[in-house]
């Protein structure tokens, strides 16, 4: 008992980079996640240069909170990239908390709601144009292909760049997703077969996915995806509206998006279907990825039978009412002539 309290006193507090210089030589992370971590101690050792103290793991108070979201907000940065960032903070706390450091930790009471951005998806059309788009060096029609292929299966691209001939079998993705670690069967689409039959069932591997996102503008604006959208954001504290190309909203993600709102815009398949297409554990992720505009959804609801019959229950009920009073004037009038017989 005495050596567990000597050891937790050592362990009282411990200066915040450090603790993730300390961190990332003692786990075995991926490099993305490692790259997060860095940044995240990037931006930290800005704002201790900024206060002009070293930051530990108990300062973190309401008042410590409060400005560090002003510096956040001075860099220029959005109110979900903020949030992204307060969350990952907030996670490296308390792993310090479960090691036994002491923690302060008032990220929660001033961190900004996720706010839902104005993301793009490609219809069919569009599809079709930017498969048929010619003159592309051998690199972007790579990219190209590989984006096409998220946009029809909505596999995200980790699982886009290990997908190879073992994982096509009787016209079907068969493939266990790197994210969540689930089983997924997927059919393929008629453009995916052609794309998969240049490249014997395996796509080749980009050399770097370090640009494949401009790749893509680049490749969906010689397109002709060029139309205007306008979305409202917050930045830096304030509200921000602007009108852009559709080309310039496009990225690696916007597949998995192209994939699960066309579907639905079909109506060719249920909600519960579309989850299992998707690979989403629960139907609030999947309607994040559902970019329908008013105009889809009233579409939708004017082509529902439910619009369209509207008469025929009342036509129903009149025919019904008909049939009955016929029926009995018709039974009244053999009653009548059996009482004249007899």
């Amino acid at each position: 008992m005495f050596s567990f309290k000597w050891k937790f006193f050592w362990k009282r507090n411990i200066e915040l980079l450090k603790y993730f210089e300390k961190y990332l030589n003692l786990h075995c992370c991926a490099r993305a996640y490692t790259w997060k971590i860095t940044s995240i101690g990037n931006i930290l050792k800005e704002f201790e240069q900024h206060l002009g103290y070293r930051l530990f793991t108990d300062r973190f108070s309401v008042t410590g909170c409060e400005q560090l979201l002003v510096f956040l907000h001075r860099r220029n940065l959005k109110d979900n990239s903020i949030r992204d960032f307060m969350l990952k903070l907030q996670a490296m706390l308390n792993r310090a908390q479960s090691e036994g450091y002491t923690v302060k930790n008032n990220l929660r009471g001033v961190m900004p709601r996720y706010a839902v951005t104005q993301q793009v998806f490609l219809t069919r059309g569009e599809l079709k144009s930017l498969y048929a788009l010619e003159g592309l060096t051998t690199q972007q029609e790579i990219v190209r292909d590989t984006f096409l292929v998220g946009c029809y299966t909505g596999l995200r691209l980790s699982d886009l760049v290990t997908l190879n001939c073992c994982h096509i079998i009787d016209n079907r993705i068969l493939k266990i997703v790197r994210k969540t670690k689930q089983p997924i069967s997927i059919p393929l689409h008629p453009t995916v077969q052609e794309i998969l039959a240049k490249y014997k069932n395996e796509i080749p591997k980009l050399k770097t996915l370090q640009n494949y996102n401009s790749h893509i503008k680049k490749i969906c604006k010689a397109a002709g995806i060029d139309q205007l959208v306008t979305r409202e954001f917050c930045q830096g504290g304030k509200i921000v509206q602007e009108t852009i190309e559709k080309y310039k909203l496009v990225s690696s993600h916007t597949g998995r998006r192209t994939a699960i709102t066309n579907l639905f815009l079909e109506k060719v398949v249920d909600m519960f279907t579309l989850m299992k297409f998707s690979g989403h554990a629960n139907m609030a992720s999947l309607l994040i990825y559902i970019k329908s505009s008013s105009s889809d959804h009233l579409r939708i609801l004017s082509e529902s039978s439910y619009f369209k019959d509207d008469a025929s229950p009342i036509l129903e009920a009149k025919l019904f009412s008909l049939k009955k009073r016929w029926q009995h004037s018709r039974n009244f009038t053999k009653m009548i002539l059996r009482r004249h017989s007899s």
